[in-house]
Order: structure tokens, then C-alpha cells, then sequence
């Protein structure tokens, strides 16, 4: 008996649950600060701070601290920043975090969802560097809803789409607005290290990884 053999459909988030992708959106920021001649001074893990919060905190420190960020649209800064982000991820190796084989070997028989921030696009560049991706038959990405996470907008459609009435619903996530974009669709799971910054409602079970939650016998 498995902890998730208790659930009928799983539904992934991509970056930083399934593929470690954090990294390349980090030196995305990056670059595209320095194409305007401004250095970001924060370390990788004030960095994931601020994008694991909600989708303002990077665009509001940004503009805080840089002069170009008050005078340009972010609009037109985040367009920049993912031309950068597309090209890095055809090019730069993107490697799957620890544990992904295992709980894709462990629910080969379950419904399995992405539900993701990202494009078609972007997507396709994930899937194609790791094939075992391929066995997820079903996907939501950007096209397919209104507003991004935090909004519910992405999970309520991959439920409405994939979901059935009877099914008892398991929803991966690495950060907050992932959660928040999760609550009332089904069990929430938090998986990151335990000292990772992040505020938990009651409701919300947490692992460190996705190895430590493969592990776990029984769901209570």
C-alpha cells in the first residue's frame, strides 16, 4: 500500500516539482536586468522566495530597485525576460528533480495531470530534453485558462476536463501560489525542504521531496 494509492487523479505542477527549472528563470531575471544595466543582487534562495510567494513579488522588487523597471511597462520586461527563458531551455540541460521517476513508475495506472504556468512552447522544450514526461497523458498549460496561479483558474479547468464526480483528488506543488491556486480542489501537498520559507495552512500535508513522499505506506 502506497500513500497514493488512495487517490484517483494526480495532478503535477512543473517547475520546481517535476523538472528543476528555478535556476534558468533565476539567470532569465538575470539577463534581462543586465540588458538594462542592472545587476540583481539577491542570492538564488531570495530569489525563489519572492517567485514562490505569488507572480507581483519579483515585478514589485525589480521595481523597487531599478530605476529602468519604473520607466518600462513590466509587460515589456516580462516578454524580455521570456524570450531569455525560451531560448535557456533549449539550450541548458534541464534536468528531473529527485524522485519524479519513482512516483511516475508508482502511478503509471492513476489519472495524471500537469497543470502549469508555462506554454505549449515551453512545454514542449520540458518534454522533449525528458521522455519519461511523455507518460503524463494530460496537460494544462497556459493557453488553456484565464489567469495563472495564484488564481484557481488552472486547476479548475484541469478538474472540469479531467476530473469525475467520484474521484478523490491529490495536487503536487513546490511553492505558496501553487497552494493557494490549489485550495478546495482536492488534498493539497507541499513538497520542498523543510526549511524552505513558506506559511502552510492546516490543511496542507507536507514532504521534502517527492523520494520522501513515495515512501510514505499509508495515507491517514
Amino acid at each position: 500500500m502506497c500513500f497514493l494509492d488512495a487517490f484517483n487523479l494526480i495532478l503535477f505542477d512543473l517547475d520546481g516539482l517535476l523538472v528543476d527549472t528555478e535556476h534558468l528563470h533565476f539567470r532569465a531575471y538575470t539577463q534581462m536586468c543586465e540588458q538594462h544595466g542592472f545587476s540583481i543582487s539577491w542570492s538564488f534562495k531570495q530569489y525563489c522566495t519572492l517567485a514562490h510567494i505569488g507572480n507581483n513579488a519579483i515585478k514589485e522588487e525589480i521595481q523597487k530597485k531599478a530605476e529602468f523597471a519604473k520607466k518600462i511597462p513590466w509587460s515589456v520586461l516580462y516578454e524580455e525576460k521570456q524570450k531569455i527563458i525560451k531560448d535557456l531551455l533549449v539550450t541548458e540541460n534541464i534536468p528531473l528533480m529527485p524522485g519524479v521517476e519513482k512516483i511516475l513508475t508508482l502511478t503509471s495506472n492513476k489519472k495524471r495531470c500537469v497543470v502549469t504556468n508555462s506554454t505549449k512552447l515551453i512545454v514542449a522544450n520540458i518534454v522533449n530534453k525528458n521522455s519519461i514526461l511523455r507518460t503524463i497523458p494530460y496537460w494544462i498549460t497556459r493557453e488553456d485558462y484565464e489567469n495563472p496561479k495564484p488564481a484557481q483558474d488552472a486547476y479548475k479547468a484541469a478538474v472540469l476536463r479531467y476530473g469525475k464526480k467520484e474521484d478523490k483528488i491529490i495536487i503536487l506543488e513546490d511553492t505558496i501560489k501553487g497552494l493557494m491556486a490549489a485550495k478546495g480542489f482536492g488534498i493539497r501537498v507541499l513538497i520542498c525542504p523543510k526549511d524552505h520559507a513558506q506559511a502552510l495552512d492546516e490543511d496542507i500535508i507536507h514532504f521534502s521531496s517527492l523520494n520522501e513522499l513515495c515512501s510514505i505506506k499509508d495515507f491517514n
